[in-house]
């Protein structure tokens, strides 16, 4: 599988493959398509890699040697639990040299409410004798007796490096949903033994560098606790506490070498994280370790076999890495000289730091993989994620943009030109969320539009993720308002610049930025031709209704509002209330197994539309989850978008 081969001399590349010319358009499954190769990780030793494929539909799980004599793959989809879709691939893991675990998830129903559920399958190297950690009926306990299972049995904690025999796990051990004992698993007969024993209230744990569990997180009502165990006493302490929809002021990622301390975020005064080294004995922040300016950290990196602290994420318009790890760093920077058009990510290594997988991407560029050798720098492709059926020159640069809001705030966004000279047919394309944030990235939606002659707008409305807690805390309550003047805003901007034609404009999302269209249609009907709302919310006082059956579902509250309290205006900016004010054809698409959003809201909607006659089309995915994990839905979806905005954005505008 291994080829192109190209060598790095200090910073210099000395032969990289050309690309080949594509001037056709790509077909719709060519944007609807699964990633063919994804999940790139591994072995500890370095000898071969584990990879997830997809392949008419279905994903595989597959297991190559570095030297490429060996090609061993087992179907995921059989790994499906009853009739139940599997919803997602998780993460793949290589729990020792000769055993990977690989998460599962599908959706299942506990006491008549849909629930997601997730399991460990492990299997060794060469696919063999494949088991699922717990057994999938009952957990089996090293001191005896049984235990029904519970909703999600996916958690890693530590691998364990030391013991390759064991990982240690969070498990619910009588299936209360979150009640986590910190377990000490035999990867090989999954037998398990307590290390952490928690109540109803613990949530996750964490381990110092050592591997002793020294972090607990607890959920008791509407507060979060985060408890720290003493070295000398043993005892845990209470470190943060915060209301459950809040972070914590001081947020904790890993352990210092030493045990004595915490790596913590900490926000400036401008809302923006930085790290800090935190005293657990003297019980205060010490030096500052790291900070961008304006710009929010996501997550610290660290070595899965030494638990050392390797660098910080963060991103500007692009996800990147700051390193600590002098050799990464160094390696980094080798990296992007020799792929200077690319985001290139060390997505991982070997134990020994001899072998590295890269990710080469961008906009043009789904995903290329990479085996890198440090001794004598040399990268070999592994190969594409999308298997060579999008090629560079079939798709378009992604520009960053600014635009100011009505009140002046400034409002991040991102555009994906098509061929030719505007003003374009325009797609504007909130994103889902909404807490998230769209980024100059590839994007399957926005670069199929693209390719069908239509500019898209892809704004980061206030409320998205990634620039400073009152950025987003200026979204809290604005559904359907503030939000969606942002998009509203940025429409017109990009018609005032000349490059949108205003006569033909469409506002499309999924989830959130269904909501968001469907708002838009409600709002300003006049500045759309059409609205397209797939897996889109109606009834935002029923979300919050239908989330109070799960025990996470309250976290987003405030930055929605309270079903009580805001009950006049939830309903207000409810597009199921305010039907009489659509003007323009409306698409609705939904997947009949959606959990985050159910297709009542799409039914509900579409039976109000045909009782006051306005122009809708309804299609429902079949087995279709909120994250279309169905080829076949992601290409039908794709269809029916090309089908509808040919219908009603190419032509120009008729008097209404």
């Amino acid at each position: 599988m291994l080829q192109n081969r190209l060598i790095l001399l200090g910073a210099i590349v000395i032969a990289i493959t050309g690309v080949q010319a594509a001037t056709d358009i790509p077909p719709v499954g060519a944007f609807g398509m699964r990633p063919h190769l994804d999940h790139v990780l591994l072995s500890p030793s370095g000898t071969h890699y584990a990879c997830v494929q997809w392949a008419k539909g279905r994903p595989y799980l597959g297991v190559y040697d570095i030297a490429g004599t060996t090609d061993e793959r087992v179907k995921l989809l059989e790994l499906e639990i009853g009739k139940n879709i599997v919803e997602r691939v998780g993460q793949v893991h290589w729990l020792n040299d000769r055993t990977l675990g690989v998460v599962i998830m599908f959706e299942s129903f506990r006491r008549g409410i849909p629930t997601l559920e997730t399991r460990l399958f492990v299997v060794n190297r060469d696919l063999s004798q494949g088991r699922w950690i717990p057994a999938r009926k009952r957990l089996k306990w090293e001191a005896g007796g049984t235990a029904p299972i519970s909703q999600f049995h996916h958690r890693i904690i530590d691998y364990l490096p030391e013991d390759p025999d064991h990982i240690l796990m969070a498990i619910d051990p009588f299936a209360r949903g979150t009640a986590l004992n910190a377990v000490r698993v035999n990867i090989k007969t999954g037998t398990m033994a307590t290390v952490e024993g928690g109540d109803q209230a613990a949530a996750d744990y964490g381990v110092d560098q050592q591997g002793r569990v020294r972090l607990r997180y607890e959920i008791r009502d509407k507060q979060k606790i985060l408890f720290v165990r003493d070295l000398e006493t043993g005892r845990w302490s209470p470190f943060q506490t915060a209301e459950r929809a809040e972070g914590y002021k001081l947020r904790p990622l890993a352990f210092t070498e030493d045990g004595q301390g915490l790596w913590v975020f900490r926000k400036n005064r401008s809302g923006f994280d930085e790290i800090f080294e935190y005293d657990l004995k003297q019980g205060r922040i010490g030096r500052k370790i790291f900070g961008l300016p304006g710009v929010d950290l996501h997550d610290l990196k660290t070595d899965p076999y030494t638990r050392q602290v390797l660098g910080a994420s963060y991103a500007v318009h692009q996800q990147a890495v700051h390193y600590f790890d002098k050799q990464l760093a160094d390696l980094q920077i080798k990296i992007d000289e020799a792929l200077p058009h690319t985001r290139n990510s060390i997505e991982n290594f070997d134990r020994d730091r001899s072998h590295f997988v890269i990710l080469a991407s961008g906009p043009r560029i789904p995903g290329t993989y990479y085996l890198l050798l440090r001794e004598s720098l040399e990268l070999t492709r592994i190969g594409d994620r999308y298997a060579s059926r999008l090629k560079p020159d079939q798709l378009h640069d992604v520009e960053p943009i600014d635009y100011a809001a009505r009140d002046g705030l400034t409002i991040p966004a991102y555009l994906t030109r098509p061929n030719g000279s505007g003003p374009f047919p325009m797609v504007v394309l909130p994103h889902g969320g909404p807490t998230s944030r769209d980024y100059q990235a590839f994007d399957s939606t926005a670069q199929f539009l693209a390719s069908r002659g239509i500019l898209v707008l892809q704004p980061n409305f206030r409320g998205s993720s990634g620039y400073g807690t009152a950025f987003q805390e200026a979204g809290h309550g604005e559904w359907g308002l503030a939000m969606q003047d942002d998009v509203t805003d940025g429409v017109k901007a990009m018609i005032e610049r000349g490059i949108a034609d205003p006569d033909r404009i469409c506002i499309v999302g999924w989830s959130y930025g269904g909501y968001a269209a469907l708002m838009g249609a409600v709002k300003t009907p006049d500045l759309y031709r059409c609205a397209v709302s797939a897996a889109g919310v109606t009834d935002i006082r029923k979300m919050l209704a239908e989330n109070t059956r799960y025990k996470f579902g309250l976290k987003n509250y405030p930055s929605i509002g309270k079903y009580r309290k805001d009950k006049d205006k939830l309903k207000d900016t409810s597009p199921i209330n305010n039907v009489e004010a659509i003007k323009i054809p409306i698409l609705l698409v939904h997947g009949d197994k959606d959990l985050s959003v159910p297709i009542d809201h799409s039914k509900m909607l579409a039976r109000k539309l045909k009782k006051s006659g306005k122009p809708y089309r309804m299609v429902v995915l079949k087995d279709g989850n909120h994250n279309l994990s169905l080829e076949r839905n992601r290409v039908r979806y794709l269809r029916e978008l090309e089908s509808f905005l040919a219908e009603h954005l190419t032509s120009a505008r008729q008097t209404r």
